[in-house]
């Protein structure tokens, strides 16, 4: 577990962010500000700084997307504005890159943005308005007012955009990592076929021990730092939706191959049956033999029931996960482990049937 120490530098902007939020409040400072005639110059290399920081931003988003090449030639662009030589790919074109970030660096890449459009919304308008007290009017006149605050507004677009996009792939990251863990479904069935295991009574090891680790740590770290605002509902629903949608579909996947098996017993109980009777007149089948057709009958009774265990304790953890004040599933609220929940328990009913001693002796 991570100690409070570690989640908190986790969860701080990157030394890059604090940089150019530095930089930007430095350069904006009254005394450096309308100190003329660099005034302009300073203004402008703090919004360049900012210009350049979210281009790098861009670039990793771009990256992590896929390498869309569009979206990076215009990220590259911007985040190496100035330079005299811009990097080279084959063809003197620029580099498609891939990349994949993790949940923590797409985490920190909304933190960062915000922390920077913060100090350009909040403080460096104050900052200015601060400079401006006592000047008298020909001063006031002759600064660069008007192209300060259009500037300013200018350089705050990206933020929300590259937040956004942060939010998104974090949602995604995230649960791409639950459903990694979640693949561990698969073991169940050699867990229960043939082993004489008893009915299981509680969720399997993996979910706690490895697939949820990512909604823990986002919990620990980042739930309350990451600038989710108007995309809180979104983030938490999409979570949501793809992890129920991925163990969905690894559970019907085990369905599938339990069934086999039980398709399997079935034509092998079938075969003993015919076998006994064939030689009935002259061998009698032992009676300890019968339990033997029902454990391997009960086989899918376990492996049905851990299933449902395994879903139920996923659904609790994602409730608890999307419990927060800005997301409402809704009391109507039907999702992909619900629908397969009751398809589980017709065929645990089927299973259970079929393990019954009334059934054996049929």
């Amino acid at each position: 577990a991570l100690g409070a120490e570690r989640a908190a530098t986790l969860a701080s902007p990157s030394p890059l962010a604090r940089c150019v939020d530095r930089a930007a409040r430095e350069l904006w400072e009254p005394s450096a500000l309308f100190l003329r005639p660099v005034a302009a110059e300073l203004a402008g290399l703090a919004l360049d700084l900012v210009d350049r920081f979210y281009g790098v931003l861009d670039v990793a988003l771009a990256a992590h997307r896929g390498g869309d090449g569009e979206a990076l030639e215009m990220a590259s662009s911007r985040s190496r504005r100035g330079t005299s030589r811009p990097p080279r790919g084959s063809g003197g074109e620029p580099p498609v890159m891939t990349v994949t970030l993790d949940a923590h660096t797409l985490a920190r890449i909304a933190v960062d943005a915000a922390l920077v459009d913060r100090t350009l919304e909040s403080v460096v308008p104050s900052l200015v308005a601060e400079a401006l007290r006592g000047v008298d009017d020909a001063l006031r006149a002759d600064a660069p007012i008007d192209a300060v605050v259009q500037a300013l507004n200018e350089a705050r677009r990206p933020a929300d955009r590259i937040r956004g996009l942060a939010v998104d792939a974090l949602a995604a990251k995230i649960a791409d990592d639950v459903a990694d863990g979640t693949r561990l479904v698969k073991g169940v069935t050699a867990r229960y076929h043939l082993t004489n295991a008893r009915t299981p009574e509680t969720a399997s090891d993996y979910l706690a021990g490895r697939a949820f680790k990512p909604l823990d740590r986002f919990d620990r770290v980042w739930r309350d730092v990451v600038p989710l605002k108007e995309k809180a509902a979104g983030f938490y629903g999409d979570v949501r939706a793809r992890v129920e949608r991925a163990f969905a579909a690894q559970i019907k996947a085990v369905v599938e191959h339990a069934d086999k098996l039980q398709q399997a017993i079935e034509k092998r109980k079938h075969a003993k049956l015919s076998k006994s009777r064939g030689s009935l007149a002259t061998t009698s089948s032992p009676p300890e033999q019968q339990p033997v057709l029902l454990n391997l009958s009960s086989d899918a009774v376990n492996i049905v029931t851990q299933l449902l265990l395994d879903l139920n304790e996923t659904a609790a953890r994602l409730d608890r996960f999307c419990a927060a004040p800005a997301f409402d599933a809704g009391d109507d609220h039907v999702g992909a482990l619900d629908r397969l929940r009751s398809t589980l328990l017709a065929k645990l009913e089927a299973a259970t049937t079929v393990a019954s001693p009334a059934s054996v002796e049929s």
